[in-house]
Order: structure tokens, then C-alpha cells, then sequence
């Protein structure tokens, strides 16, 4: 019994002390360090070297080597930075100093080129970024003998390319700089990130500027309470800061930052759009940008990270648990979501630096740190080892291997702001709104680049231009990771020169495994290889050994043996011969009998042929591949476009097949796809089909002479069957107009039967996504048709954290007592219950007293950040023009209109009625034109009203059918408070019809669109949002109210004087009609749209003061604001409004000297434009594509 116990107990202990979890393996270890020493003469150059006192701590891998980092703890280091082979075979291989014995030597000239570094970085550009630390002895007496210092050496040659030593400005006493991270996108344009653990802070280094500047957060700093660490058995306390950093690529050259102080158990995250901008970063404004993501849990304490690109998955090192663990950043950072990849009590003690290869391999340097600094390392035990393992199968059976969302995304991300979880997707590239008439740039399938090969015209030829830019091929072919020249095979390549042609300078792996069924080509490449590739590869795609396409092509390839599958069979070729000879008899007949019958029959086997012949192009070059021709498609050009893009890349925004048909057939899924853009892409369906060959045919011909410049053989066959039919049919226009007739039948058959083949269904895989360029503005998901101001409501209530309350900035508030006081009345606080109000309080207050009302009401702090990143300093724009304002308005009582604006608007009111009564009685047209002007007048100053408090006169506004309640919310709420951006409903609600966002893929056909029917979309205002007000009504808020009975005022008083009712609802009808086409023009014209004024997606200033960007999105007026009856009648005094809403046009100018001062006081522009210039603006608005620093 007491043998048996025993055998439990040593069972334990071997599974407590060998590793529970562990797919690494150990690749080196050391019991102590010693170094390649060339001779003893070498030797005696560092006569302090002990063996004892040599402690790696960093690695990285670049090329054949693995970089190892010993940092001089003590006096006896020989060399900082070192290498071993890759190829070294040994247990223990001896390191050899880089870039040279002399690099790291103590001699006349005084300290070495390199003192003292913690951990290096090899970027894509074959470069090697040392962070040196300049510090000596660091655990005796520690000595700063040089400057902290970044080093930057080139692979190719190992000799230094430039050296930045960190400004004193930019450190402290207590700075150690043991970690850096580098954003590579651009070799000109690269940053390095360098991590201080006792400043602590961020020093960021720009290789194109040259320069470098210093970030502070307070999340860089130690938590009081995660500086217990254990080891071993040891426990000790450490107080350092920032350390773990990991980049993720956002797709748009920037990277969301995830960071760690290492006496810390929390993790965070913020945008390099930010770090790299100097002025932004240091200013408080943007210090909520930095974001905490959660916790690791008890023990949580983390040295490094390092972000997989492949799997998309972030590691980290896991000290007091021996562990590395993943999460993936899709998911919330809660412990539930992170996992644990390997953990081992004896190899992975002290895991001190971790780093990924190109291909996907994770090293991890574990060192016993702990053991060597408080305690005495066994020079008998192993106690140094490098481990390596696939990332892809460390991370199977964990947490990591499954996915909360639909895949890994380098662009989109799981938004972690409701709980503290949050990824930082909010600065990426303009294109947050992707609207209806648009194209999709960015991907879910993880790692995938954008592709520049989508404007118009979408040719073959931009496909292969653009592979050529982001494959990373250098004019060779590239298969994976290797560079080949195939030049001189291309002759001799059994499916002939033209794959090998089109193909050069391109990422050709997908091409190679699926063209490759043997591995015969395979075992040709060695001849050809020249290098590897310098960059990542743009497709994350795989062909594992193992994997599901290489385990189904063996068995393929098995299945295939008896038969000479590389050339079509005898029965494939007699079809495909017998549909092309048929085409041509059935043409010929139709032409000489002129009978459309015969055509419609020739049609359909110009279809067959077209379809039979696209199994030939894939194949080697061979004659029936220009049967294919025939159709007017260009058989090399769907080698491009078919087979190269979308058979390679299927259903991804690389599809050529799927973004060639967009914006009119949009198959990418898309939360924001409107209602009426999939209407329209199912009505136009049969038209795009019918037009397939004739646009392909189009485009065939600028390729051949604007971009290939060759005339081919193949290029002459669509003109056969015309020619052929010429000279049988009655006369040449005959033969053309038949031939005409049978290229759209044909198209339109080919067209459905290949759009309907195989690739679109909602349960088949497309690719997809969404974004704001105004830093930190969270998307809103209120842009589903109908689009209705109870959708905004909701969906601020979703993404507000509120809780069921009023929030203004990070308090919330209980109102609910205090709704039937409000001076403004109850609507106002009933409407906006569980929102963010703090746009809303301040604009509508101008004094303090509501602030100092406030506290009756705090119920505690909200629990998340703000969706809103915009802000009120009380020494920024717009509270310093408030406080002016305030001052200018002390005469007047500007909570109550001016009796001059009630009677203007009393006086048009009357007029709309006498005028429309007059017309109906009269049955006439005129009058009712002049009706309908007083109605817009009428509507435009009824706008005046509804800003303030609750008043009778609002509701002249709900004459025009538009709701003054769903204007409160729509126009208040929303436009006012946040012009020109993604949360603008006057923005969104008119997409994808009128798409005044400024985005490079914004086609020249959908802006010309846009004007064509932009009188169409301003006459129809008010019926639409009348529609969408009894939706509301009925649907929605469930409440009839008084106001939902105006609009009907208008007809009923007209049909008491009116010949009979239907002349009264025709009158009222095109009195509607055209008074929304007045409305339309004047409002959209009127102040906001214009290519110098902000629209998001446009690079926003870095003062996120929200009276910015008000003046930002907003024009003035010369002469209507001069007239207060021209400005309450054409939203005159439009940046004043928009600054004061609650505030009487009249009393706007008043304040007038105050906006100049403050504009001057902070060098913004106060130049008004003409009414003229603001129209022209709104059309070129519609077109704009470039998108520019565009502030006053």
C-alpha cells in the first residue's frame, strides 16, 4: 500500500515538475554561457570575462541566425549581443559576438559600439533595431557609461546604419529601456517603439524624421499591487513599468499597440496613429485613447508579448507561472478567453523574451532570472533554454483555436469598449461608412492586404499592377517566403510562357500548389531559387503538409494516376468543338434567314461555348482557349481575373468577380447595407448580366492598347462571328444587328448561369466590414433601413453606457424627477434617457446654472468609456466662446425668441395657410407655388423653435409632414451635435443615394448619380420622412401625439374651399412637392457641404474640442446673414447655430464680436462664403474623392 502511495506521489511530483501543458521543444541549453572565441588572444582582450556572470535574456530570429542578448549584469560579460547559426546542431553552441569581437570591447577609444542591450528587433527591411541600454554592473554597483541609445545595423553588411541617442529630455535617472517594438510597413518610413520600464514611458523614433519624442501615460506605470513575484520558490517584488509591447497591423499602416507594465496584471491598448503624433499624444485631450483592456488573473504578472500575424493570436509570457499563454484579440481580455500553450516548471522557468518568425514558429528564451539575481544558478543544471513550436499547433485544443467572431481581422476586432475590452479599431483608415454605393477595402480573412486594383476602369491589367506593389516579390516570382527567377523557363514551362509572363513580380504561391497536382514542379524550384523574400507575405493563406489541400490533393493526385489528366479528354474536346462549330452554323443561318428565332438558339450556344472554353484557359496554352473569345471576353484576361483572382482568392475583396460588379451587385455582407440597395441590385441583376460581354469587351480593348500595347491573335477572334455573319446576311447592318442581339442574349444567359453558379448563398463564405476618422468616435449601429430617429435613439442607448440614465461625460445622472421642471421641458429629458447628453448640455446651456444644478442628481461614475471622444475644456475653443457669449447675451432674455422672429414666423405661417386656401379655392398652380415658398420659409423658421424650449410654434414645422419630435432627435441630436461625421443622420439617412463622405474608392458613375438625382432626392424630403414619422408613430414610439395631426391641416382646410377633395390632395400634393425641393436646396446648400469644409473620413485636427468641429463642418454666408429674415428663412448665421442652438437667430448677432476673438485667440478662419460658392461646393462634395487635412 505504502508502495503504491509512493508511486502517486513521484507520478505527481513528475507532472507538477516536468510540465503540464507543452507542444515546445527544446532546440538549445546551456548550463552556463561561453562564447566562439576565435583564439586566446581574443580572450585576453576581456580579462574581467567570468563564465558565471553571463545571463542571455533576449532573442530574435532573422535569417540563418538566432540573435541572443546578455546584458552585463555583472562585470564579467564578454559580449551584449550575439548570435548562433540557425544550422548549429549543438546542445550548446557557443555564442558568437555581433556584429564583430571589436563591437564589444573596452579599449582606448572607451566604451564599445554597443554597451549593454536587453532585447533587438530584426525588421522585414533586413535590419537589426539594438535598443542599447548603456548601463554596466547593473546588479553591483550600476554605471550609465554611455547614453541609452537605439542601433540600427543592416543584415546584409552588419554594419551600422545610424545611430539615435535618446535626448536626456526624454528619460530619467531611473530609465532602463528593455524592450522595443517596430512598425515596418514602410522601410522609409519606419517607427521604433521604445519601451522605458523605469521612467516609465514610451520613446518613439521615426526613421524618416530622424527624430524621436517621449510619450507619458499612466497606464506605463506599476500597479501597487502586482509587484509580489514568486520563482522557483523565490519570492521578491520588482516596481517596473512598461514592457510587454505587441503590434497588430489595423490594414491601414497603423497598429493597435497591446501593452503591459511588467509589475502589472493588466493589459492595454492604444493606436500608433496616435503615438506617432507627437502634439496629440502629449496633449490630456487623447489620454482616453488609451485603453484598458482587462485582467491575466491572479499571477497575471507578463514579461513580454508578440502578436502572431499568421493566426492572428497574442502571446505572452505568463513569469511567476511559468507559462506561455494566447488570446485572441477578437475576444474579450477576460481570463475565460485567454489559454494556456505551453507551461513546463523546469524548461520554461522565467520566460524572458518570446518572438515569431516569418513563418510562424514562436522562440521563447527562458533564463532563471530570478534564481541568478536573489539566489545561485546550478553551473551543473541546464539552466538557459531556447524553445521553439508552430503557432498553429500550439494553440489547438485552447481557447485560442476558437473565435467569438467569424475570423481573425487585422482591421476589425471584437469592440471591447463596453467592457473595458477594447481594441482601438476607431482610427483606422476614412472608409468606417461603408455605404451602399461603394466597394468593400477591408477584409476578415486574417492577414489579408487591401488590394489597389478596384477604380475604374477594373481591368485585368490593375490586378497584376497591384499584386505587383504589395506582393514583395522584386520583379521575381515569389512562392512563400522564397524569391525564384523564372525568366529563362518560361519557355520551356509545360503550360506555356504566358502564365510565367503575366506572372512576374507577383506572390504566385496560391497559383503554384493548386496548377501543381505532383510534386515534380516542386522539386524543380531549388534550381531557380535567388533569395528569400525581404517583406511578409500580403495572404495569410497556408498549404500545411497536413492540411486539408495538400491531404486532399495527395489523394487527387492517387486518384488521377491512370489517366493524363493534364490534357483535356477526347470526349471534353468534342463537345467543346461540336458547341463552337455549332455556334457558327446557327449564327450563319440566323444571319442569312435574318431570323431572330435561329439567333436566340445561337445565343445559347455562344453561351455554351464561352462556359465549355473557360475549362481550357485554365489549362496549358492551347487553340479552344480563344474559343472563349467569341464572346468578346478576353481569354488572357480572365487568366488574370478568373483565374488568378478569383479562383485563387474566392469570395474575398481580392475577388476580382466580386468587386469588378460593385457598387451595383454588392455580395460582400455588410451590416450598413441599406434596404433599397439591395432592391436595386436585384432590379438591375439582369441588366448587369446582359452587359457582362460588351463592358469585359470594353475594357479588353483599353487594356490591349492602353496598357499591354499588344495587339494579339486572340484579340481578333470576337470579330469572327460578325465578319462571318456579314457576308450571308442581307447587308453588314443586319449581320451587326444580330450579332448585337446575340452578344446580349448570350451575356445575359452566361451572366445568370454564372452568378448563380456556385458562389453566392447567405450560408457560403463571403468577406466583409466598417469605420470614423474623427479619433475615437465608436461606430453607430442605427444605419439599417428605415432609418428613423428612434433607430438613432436606440442605438445610442446601446453604445453609450448609460445604464437607463443621463450621462454627461463619466457621471451618470437621474433625471427622471427633475423632467416635468426642466425649463426646457420634459420632452427634451424624456427623449434622451439612457444617452450620452454631454454634447447636449453644453451647447444648450450658457451659463452655469444647470452645472451647478448638477450634483442634486449624481448617482456614481459610468463603468465605460465614452463613444465620444470630443470634448470641453474650460480653457478650449468653445467653453472660452461660451463664456464670451454669455457675456455679449447678458442684456437680452435668450431663453424666449424675440417678439421680431414670432412675428416673422407667426407671418409666414399665416401666409403658407391664406395662400394654400387661395389656390385650392382658385384651382391654382401659381398660387400654389407661392404657397408652397411660404411653407418652406415657414418650415425653415419653425426650425428656430424646436431647439428651445417647448413651444407652440414648433410645430409650424410639422406642416411640411416632417416631425418637429424626430427633427429633435435627428437634427438636434444627432446633426448639431456631431456635423459631418458617421453619427450624422443628415449624413447617413441620405446613403446611399447622395454620398458626400470623401473616399478613394468612391466610383465616378456613383457620383454622377448622386447629382443627376439630387433635385429627385431634395423634392422627395418631406414625403420620406413623413413615411418614416408614422412608421414611427405606429411602430416605434406607439403614441399619436397633437403635432401628428398638423400635417393634415393643410389638406383639410384646403378641401373645405377646394372644388372637390381631390383637387384639394392634388394642390396639397405638389404644394408638398415642391416646397420639399425649396427645403432641399436651401438646406443642403446651405452651410455644410463643399470640398474645404470637414466630412469624416477626412484627416481630423488634433484638438478634439467639439466647438472645432462644429466651425470645422460649417460655413457662413455673406448677405443672408446680413437679413435676419433672410437667416431664420435659409439657416442663416449657420456656425453661430450651430454653436448657440437654443438661441435666438436674432440675438445670434450679438455674438458675433465674441466668435471673431475667439477665433483669432485660437488662428481659425471666420470667412464667409457666397451662397453660390456653397452650391457649386455641394455637387463637387458629391465627388470628392481625396481626403485632406481639412479645418478652418
Amino acid at each position: 500500500m505504502r508502495c503504491r502511495a509512493s508511486i502517486i506521489v513521484i507520478a505527481l511530483l513528475i507532472v507538477l515538475l516536468d510540465g503540464a501543458i507543452g507542444k515546445l521543444r527544446v532546440v538549445y541549453r546551456w548550463k552556463q554561457i561561453d562564447y566562439d572565441w576565435p583564439s586566446n588572444d581574443t580572450k585576453r582582450v576581456f580579462p574581467d570575462y567570468k563564465q558565471e556572470d553571463n545571463l542571455p535574456l533576449g532573442l530574435e530570429v532573422a535569417g540563418d541566425r538566432i540573435f541572443i542578448t546578455v546584458p552585463r549584469w555583472k562585470q564579467g560579460i564578454a559580449a551584449s549581443l550575439n548570435y548562433i547559426r540557425l544550422n548549429d546542431t549543438r546542445e550548446s553552441p557557443p555564442l558568437i559576438p555581433y556584429p564583430s569581437w571589436e563591437a564589444h570591447q573596452y579599449g582606448a577609444a572607451g566604451v564599445p559600439e554597443i554597451v549593454s542591450t536587453f532585447r533587438v528587433r530584426a525588421d522585414r527591411c533586413n535590419r537589426l533595431w539594438v535598443l542599447d541600454t548603456g548601463l554596466t554592473d547593473i546588479m553591483g554597483n550600476p554605471e550609465q557609461q554611455a547614453p541609452p541609445a537605439l542601433i540600427v545595423y543592416d543584415l546584409t553588411t552588419d554594419r551600422v546604419l545610424r545611430k539615435h541617442v535618446i535626448p536626456a529630455d526624454q528619460r530619467t535617472a531611473d530609465s532602463l529601456f528593455a524592450n522595443i517594438a517596430v512598425e515596418d510597413y514602410s522601410c522609409e518610413d519606419s517607427y521604433g517603439y521604445l519601451g522605458d520600464l523605469g521612467g516609465p514611458g514610451l520613446v518613439v523614433y521615426s526613421w524618416s524624421l530622424h527624430s524621436s519624442w517621449l510619450v507619458k501615460h499612466h497606464s506605463f506605470h506599476p500597479d501597487p499591487m502586482g509587484g509580489e513575484f514568486k520563482v522557483s520558490g523565490i519570492p521578491f517584488q520588482w516596481n517596473d513599468g512598461l514592457f510587454g509591447m505587441a503590434l497588430a497591423p489595423t490594414g491601414d499602416g497603423y497598429s493597435t499597440m497591446y501593452y503591459h507594465p511588467l509589475s502589472s496584471g493588466m493589459e492595454f491598448s492604444v493606436t500608433t496613429r496616435l503615438l506617432r503624433d507627437p502634439q496629440r499624444v502629449s496633449a490630456a485631450e487623447t489620454s482616453h485613447e488609451f485603453q484598458t483592456l482587462g485582467s491575466r488573473g491572479p499571477n497575471g504578472q507578463s514579461s513580454v508579448s508578440f502578436l502572431d500575424r499568421k493566426t492572428g493570436i497574442l502571446f505572452y509570457a505568463l513569469t511567476n507561472l511559468n507559462t506561455i499563454a494566447c488570446w485572441r484579440p477578437q475576444n474579450k481580455f477576460t481570463t475565460q478567453q485567454q489559454g494556456y500553450v505551453y507551461q513546463d516548471n523546469v524548461t520554461m522557468i522565467f520566460p524572458n523574451d518570446l518572438k515569431i518568425d516569418r513563418n510562424g514558429n514562436l522562440w521563447v528564451l527562458s533564463d532563471r532570472l530570478p534564481v541568478f539575481m536573489y539566489s545561485q544558478l546550478d553551473p551543473q543544471d541546464y539552466n538557459f533554454r531556447v524553445l521553439t513550436g508552430s503557432t498553429e499547433e500550439l494553440i489547438m485544443g485552447t481557447v485560442c483555436a476558437s473565435m467569438s467572431s467569424s475570423t481573425y481581422s487585422t482591421t476589425i476586432m471584437h469592440d471591447h469598449r463596453d467592457h473595458m475590452d477594447h481594441m482601438d479599431h476607431k482610427d483606422h483608415m476614412m472608409n468606417e461608412i461603408k455605404k451602399t454605393f461603394n466597394i468593400s477595402k477591408t477584409s476578415t480573412v486574417p492577414g489579408l492586404a487591401y488590394l489597389p486594383a478596384r477604380k475604374d476602369p477594373k481591368t485585368a491589367a490593375k490586378f497584376l499592377e497591384a499584386r505587383k506593389k504589395i506582393d514583395g516579390a522584386e520583379g521575381l516570382w515569389r512562392i512563400g517566403n522564397k524569391l525564384y527567377d523564372l525568366e529563362t523557363f518560361a519557355k520551356s514551362h509545360p503550360g506555356g510562357a504566358e502564365w510565367i509572363r503575366l506572372t512576374k513580380g507577383t506572390d504566385i504561391t496560391e497559383l503554384f500548389e493548386s496548377h501543381h497536382i505532383t510534386d515534380k514542379a516542386e522539386r524543380m524550384l531549388p534550381k531557380f531559387y535567388v533569395r528569400e523574400a525581404a517583406t511578409p507575405r500580403s495572404v495569410p493563406l497556408t498549404f500545411s503538409s497536413d492540411g486539408f489541400y495538400r491531404t486532399f490533393k495527395r489523394r487527387a493526385a492517387k486518384a488521377l494516376k491512370s489517366v493524363n489528366f493534364h490534357r483535356p479528354s477526347t470526349t471534353t474536346n468534342l463537345i467543346v468543338d461540336s458547341l463552337a462549330v455549332m455556334t457558327f452554323v446557327l449564327s450563319l443561318a440566323g444571319a442569312f434567314a435574318n431570323s431572330f428565332a435561329i439567333i436566340v438558339f445561337a445565343s445559347i450556344f455562344l453561351t455554351w461555348t464561352t462556359v465549355g472554353a473557360h475549362n481550357y484557359f485554365h489549362m496549358r496554352d492551347n487553340f479552344r482557349m480563344y474559343y472563349f473569345d467569341l464572346s468578346m471576353i478576353s481569354s488572357k484576361d480572365w487568366r488574370i481575373t478568373h483565374v488568378m483572382s478569383h479562383h485563387m482568392y474566392t469570395n474575398t475583396i481580392w475577388d476580382y468577380e466580386i468587386y469588378v460588379a460593385e457598387p451595383f451587385l454588392q455580395w460582400i455582407p455588410r451590416k450598413d447595407k441599406s434596404y433599397l440597395a439591395t432592391i436595386i441590385s436585384k432590379i438591375i441583376s439582369p441588366i448587369a448580366w446582359m452587359l457582362v460581354y460588351i463592358m469585359e469587351g470594353l475594357k479588353r480593348y483599353y487594356s490591349v492598347f492602353k496598357e499591354y500595347g499588344v495587339f494579339e491573335f486572340r484579340d481578333f477572334v470576337p470579330f469572327l462571328l460578325p465578319l462571318t455573319m456579314s457576308l450571308l446576311a442581307p447587308n453588314i447592318f443586319v449581320a451587326l444587328k444580330l450579332w448585337l442581339i446575340m452578344i446580349l442574349i448570350s451575356s445575359a444567359m452566361f451572366g445568370m448561369i454564372g452568378f448563380s453558379a456556385a458562389h453566392h448563398h447567405p450560408d457560403i463564405f463571403h468577406d466583409g466590414d466598417i469605420y470614423s476618422t474623427v479619433p475615437g468616435l465608436a461606430y453607430l449601429p442605427a444605419k439599417k433601413n428605415p432609418k428613423t430617429a428612434a433607430k438613432f435613439l436606440e442605438a445610442r442607448k446601446k453604445i453609450d453606457g448609460a445604464e437607463g440614465l443621463w450621462r454627461i461625460g463619466n457621471k451618470l445622472y437621474d433625471l427622471e424627477t427633475f423632467a416635468k421642471s426642466h425649463p426646457g421641458g420634459a420632452e427634451w429629458i424624456r427623449l434622451t434617457k439612457g444617452t450620452d447628453i454631454t454634447e447636449l448640455f453644453e451647447s444648450h446651456h450658457i451659463t452655469d446654472k444647470a452645472e451647478r444644478l448638477l450634483p442634486k442628481f449624481y448617482v456614481r461614475e459610468a463603468a465605460t468609456p465614452r463613444s465620444v471622444p470630443l470634448t470641453f475644456s474650460s480653457d478650449g475653443f468653445y467653453r472660452t466662446f461660451k463664456r464670451r457669449a454669455a457675456e455679449a447675451l447678458k442684456s437680452v432674455n435668450f431663453h424666449r425668441p424675440s417678439t421680431t422672429t414670432n412675428l416673422i414666423a407667426d407671418s409666414l405661417a399665416a401666409m403658407t395657410f391664406i395662400l394654400s386656401l387661395a389656390g385650392a379655392f382658385t384651382n391654382s398652380f401659381a398660387i400654389i407655388i407661392f404657397a408652397s415658398i411660404f411653407l418652406t420659409w415657414t418650415t425653415v423658421a419653425a426650425h428656430n423653435y424646436f431647439h428651445m424650449r417647448d413651444n407652440f410654434r414648433m410645430y409650424y414645422f410639422d406642416l411640411s409632414m416632417i416631425s418637429s419630435k424626430d427633427w429633435r432627435i435627428t437634427h438636434v441630436m444627432s446633426h448639431h451635435m456631431y456635423t459631418n461625421t458617421i453619427w450624422d443622420y443628415e449624413i447617413y439617412a441620405f446613403e446611399p443615394f447622395l454620398q458626400w463622405m470623401p473616399r478613394k474608392d468612391k466610383s465616378y458613375l456613383a457620383t454622377l448619380i448622386s447629382k443627376i438625382i439630387s433635385p429627385i432626392a431634395w423634392m422627395l424630403v418631406y414625403i420620406m420622412e413623413g413615411l418614416k414619422r408614422y412608421y414611427s408613430v405606429f411602430k416605434e414610439y406607439g403614441v399619436f401625439e397633437f403635432r401628428d395631426f398638423v400635417p393634415f391641416l393643410l389638406p383639410l382646410t384646403m378641401s373645405l374651399l377646394a372644388p372637390n377633395i381631390f383637387v384639394a390632395l392634388k394642390l396639397w400634393l405638389i404644394m408638398i412637392l415642391i416646397s420639399s425641393a425649396i427645403f432641399g436646396m436651401i438646406g443642403f446648400n446651405a452651410a455644410h457641404h463643399h470640398p474645404d469644409i470637414f466630412h469624416d473620413g477626412d484627416i481630423y485636427r488634433n484638438d478634439l474640442d467639439w466647438g472645432l468641429l462644429e466651425v470645422d463642418a460649417v460655413r457662413d454666408r455673406e448677405v443672408i446673414d446680413d437679413s435676419i429674415f433672410l437667416a431664420l428663412t435659409h439657416f442663416g448665421s449657420h456656425t453661430l447655430h450651430h454653436l448657440l442652438p437654443t438661441v435666438d437667430h436674432y440675438y445670434l448677432s450679438l455674438c458675433v464680436p465674441a466668435f471673431l476673438q475667439t477665433c483669432k485667440e485660437f488662428g481659425v478662419s471666420s470667412d464667409k462664403w457666397t451662397q453660390w460658392e456653397l452650391l457649386k461646393g455641394q455637387f463637387r462634395q458629391l465627388s470628392r474623392t481625396e481626403v485632406k487635412k481639412n479645418f478652418r
